[in-house]
């Protein structure tokens, strides 16, 4: 390949580099896509920079993002350019994963050929181009769930022939253990597949890929937890201090900080390579963090405020906090923000901050196939308490997550949604009575059900704007809105010009005050305005939420939804750029 970069550019292969990196090490599939997007723009020709970023989609668990760009590319003819090389291969075999990936969301009903689909695909890929230990146990494995045992077992006994073969290390012990499933001996696999976990090379990615096929499997063979076990757990934590009653009491001793070591030693004794999630506000967050650091945790901040009014709440605590504020900030991993505007310790910022935290730590948890942790802090003087549970995400009412409004001027958490329709323009005057009949009485039809929950509805031309009391609610306004937009249903009533509706929604902190023009209560603020930027970006019959709404519905509402990644998208008018994902339906039936 051309590894070259114009000047001012990156070379293709650093770029490359720094995705294995990420992959490697972190399993962070979306800061992956994230660098691998970064690669594409400036050598949108590298088909290797295209795999490694449909995979990260894969791995994330954007099948259907994934789908749709891998079509765009055989459309293309960029697929068929590769003529049969090993990249080629390799995108046939992503091919066969995502027919794999479709599977485990599908109805019962739709599974099993989904699975043959795929075992099929990846024995192509094995007989055509790739004989190689990979395609052929993930051909096994697939026969296996769509119920061919013979076939099955023929492809498990020539990937363990493959992997026996080749130079011992992480991937093809894995096959081997793999393979001892399928052909019934559990015991067998059980050590291979530790023996495979121990390997110094064996990173956080891989073996979240090989839990998750082992789950699958031992689920599918009645097997217990023995093939999980032995592949270790990875941990995802979120720390949790109350904020009304830690930060007072926390006094920064050396006192302090050998009870907090000690504590934290003993609810997280695997700290290397944790995902932990932390808001850094006060000296006792600060004394964490430094101490997650030191033991090479994976520091995610989930922040109120801005970095700003963070560092000017902190440094209200004294100069050191602030040096040791900053010196957290360098190490760590990723920082996400509920809101640029306000004050780092406004009630409502916080109240979304811990909703976030927790969110994120259950996407997180999930895309490691790993258990959830959220550790409770009690701080009195110089005594720190940890006392972990397990995080589940499950269904919540509002009335679980925040207590009653505070009366105005206090800003209120509320999801935020803005639809435009596409193809409006292009109707002629006689169309506008039907427009307004069909389009916009389908919108007011659709959210009807949801009753006061919209708290405020308001429309102009061929524009929505909602506000809305909940997150899930608002994510099952936004799906009732698209529902309503089906092109035989626009076709039906006379608009077949009308073309989709494009929806963005976002969460956070906003202002009540009365219109003294339309006479209402209205919402301002500039989360609103962050909203309004998100729509126009989106693609029409789609549906973009930023990552704070999808953390907090994934808090708020389990797994209802599903949010998979686009990227980091730039927001319309030079508003800036965020994290932003496409909402769905998660699997049918839940």
């Amino acid at each position: 390949m051309d590894t070259s970069g114009a000047a001012g550019t990156t070379p293709v292969e650093t770029w490359l580099q720094r995705v294995h990196e990420v992959r490697r090490r972190e399993a962070d599939y979306l800061k992956m896509y994230d660098l691998a997007q970064r690669g594409l723009a400036e050598h949108p020709e590298s088909m290797e920079l295209q795999y490694q970023a449909l995979l990260a989609l894969a791995r994330a668990g954007a099948t259907n993002r994934a789908q749709a760009r891998l079509a765009d590319l055989v459309a293309k003819g960029r697929i068929a350019a590769l003529a049969g090389g090993s990249l080629s291969n390799e995108f046939a075999a992503l091919s066969a994963r995502l027919f794999k990936d479709r599977a485990v969301e599908a109805a019962a009903a739709e599974q099993r050929a989904l699975l043959a689909q795929s075992a099929a695909a990846y024995e192509t890929v094995f007989q055509n181009g790739n004989p190689s230990y990979y395609p052929a146990i993930n051909a096994a494995s697939m026969w296996f769930l769509a119920g061919d045992a013979a076939r099955s077992k023929a492809m498990a006994a020539e990937a363990l022939r493959l992997a026996r073969a080749e130079t011992e290390n992480y991937w093809s012990l894995a096959t081997e253990g793999e393979a001892l499933v399928l052909l019934d001996d559990t015991m067998g696999a059980v050590a291979t597949l530790r023996r495979a976990a121990s390997l110094p090379a064996a990173g956080q990615d891989e073996i979240a890929a090989t839990r998750k096929q082992m789950r699958w499997l031992s689920n599918a063979k009645g097997l217990g937890r023995e093939l999980i076990d032995a592949l270790g757990e990875p941990v995802v934590a979120c720390f949790l201090p109350d904020r009304a009653a830690a930060a007072p009491r926390f006094d920064g001793s050396d006192a302090a900080r050998i009870s907090l070591e000690r504590e934290l030693d003993r609810v997280l004794p695997r700290a290397e390579g944790a995902a932990v999630y932390v808001t850094l506000l006060d000296p006792l967050d600060i004394c964490l963090a430094e101490a997650l650091i030191a033991r090479k945790a994976r520091l995610n901040l989930v922040q109120p405020a801005s970095e700003e009014a963070c560092l000017e709440w902190v440094s209200a605590k004294g100069a050191k906090w602030a040096d040791a504020y900053r010196r957290c900030l360098d190490g760590k991993n990723s920082v996400s923000v509920v809101t640029e505007a306000g004050a780092a310790d406004e009630l409502t910022s916080l109240t979304l901050c811990l909703e976030q935290k927790m969110g994120l730590t259950l996407l997180r948890a999930e895309a490691l196939d790993a258990p959830a942790q959220r550790i409770a802090i009690d701080a009195r003087g110089d005594a720190i308490a940890f006392t972990p549970a397990p995080l589940v995400a499950r269904k919540r009412s509002r009335a679980d997550m925040a207590p009653p409004d505070p009366p105005p001027p206090i800003r209120v958490k509320r999801a935020l949604v803005f639809g435009d329709v596409k193809g409006f323009s292009t109707l002629a005057e006689r169309d506008m009575q039907g427009f307004l009949d069909h389009v916009i009485g389908g919108f007011g039809d659709a959210l009807e059900p949801f009753g006061a929950a919209v708290e405020y509805a308001e429309t102009a031309g061929d524009g929505i704007y909602l506000v809305v009391s909940g997150v899930g609610t608002a994510a099952r306004c936004c799906l009732a809105l698209q529902e309503t937009m089906r092109p035989e249903r626009l076709k039906r009533v006379g608009l077949p010009s009308v073309q989709g509706l494009r929806i963005g929604a976002h969460v956070g902190p906003v202002s009540r005050g009365y219109d003294r023009v339309t006479k209402r209560e209205k919402f301002f603020g500039t989360e609103i305005i962050r909203t309004a930027r998100i729509e126009p970006v989106t693609e029409v019959g789609a549906i973009y939420v930023t990552e704070q709404f999808a953390a907090t519905l994934y808090c708020e509402a389990g797994g209802e939804f599903r949010c998979e990644y686009v990227g980091i998208q730039p927001m319309a008018k030079g508003y800036g750029a965020c994290r932003m994902y496409s909402l769905r339906r998660s699997r049918p039936g839940e």
